[in-house]
């Protein structure tokens, strides 16, 4: 109720106060008006507002899709074991530790702890 009373007030006092203004003063307040109101409007669709926010969205989409994706499933996992063999059997300087009847004896170990794990 108070704050009704103290609108009017305003509300008429401004108006009474828009009365004693020349024509000419008048139109420019409205003109510049119209204007501050259409610059408020139209700064949410502007696409310089818009297309950051887009872009980030977007990229924190295609992150979000590219780490929680169900549908990538390495059917085989890394086998470290494998890998070391094969780098030693490529590697020529380590000939003495290829002729070691040992390490064949560990390649067959693994492999069959591999292939049980398989099954």
């Amino acid at each position: 109720m108070q704050h009704d009373s103290f609108e009017q007030k305003v509300k008429a006092s401004l108006d009474s106060n828009l009365q004693q203004l020349d024509f000419d003063t008048r139109q420019q307040l409205a003109s510049r008006r119209q204007q501050a109101l259409a610059k408020g409007t139209n700064k949410w669709l502007q696409t310089s507002y818009w297309l950051p926010a887009g872009s980030l969205a977007l990229c924190s989409l295609f992150a979000a899709l590219m780490a929680f994706n169900p549908s990538i499933n390495d059917s085989q996992p890394e086998n470290h074991d494998q890998i070391a063999v094969f780098e030693l059997l490529d590697n020529a300087e380590e000939l003495d530790v290829m002729t070691d009847p040992d390490l064949y004896a560990w390649i067959d170990e693994t492999l069959a702890e591999d292939e049980k794990i398989a099954s």
